[in-house]
């Protein structure tokens, strides 16, 4: 109980230093909202990928190289995600355009620099992840 209480007391006035600019009380739910709307549009944005890589290389790609790239896209998802900071419009969308970039950047080296169209998805797929959480975690809100 007492490490739990520390943790929470560190976890505040670390959260206050930062100035996120969310209130106390909604950070919770406003994470969970974000997230789930996040990992949603990262899972079906991965659909998207396999499907445009399998139609790319004429079927080419083997199940792992699939799975690993469909997770790339969750991944970014989750990504996204977490940066839960208020930004501008355009602000958020230029997040989203750099954590696209650096998540698939990971997938992108692996591959030898072989998949330049998926690492470019992968930048525009950050744009479409984050409009679409600043879109609907509005709505919910």
């Amino acid at each position: 109980y007492n490490s739990y209480y520390q943790f929470f007391i560190l976890n505040s006035s670390i959260r206050n230093r930062i100035n996120c600019n969310m209130p106390r009380g909604a950070v919770k739910s406003m994470f969970t909202k974000r997230m789930l709307i996040c990992v949603i549009a990262g899972a079906l944005l991965g659909i998207v990928c396999i499907v445009g890589a399998q139609l790319r290389t004429g079927f080419e790609h083997e199940a792992p190289y699939l799975f690993a790239f469909w997770f790339n896209r969750l991944l970014l998802g989750i990504v996204i995600g977490l940066a839960a900071f208020k930004l501008s419009t355009i602000q958020t969308l230029g997040r989203g355009a750099l954590l696209g970039l650096l998540v698939s950047f990971a997938f992108y080296s692996s591959t030898g620099f072989q998949d330049v169209i998926g690492f470019i998805a992968g930048i525009i797929y950050g744009v479409i992840i984050e409009y679409a959480a600043l879109k609907l975690d509005k709505k919910t809100a």
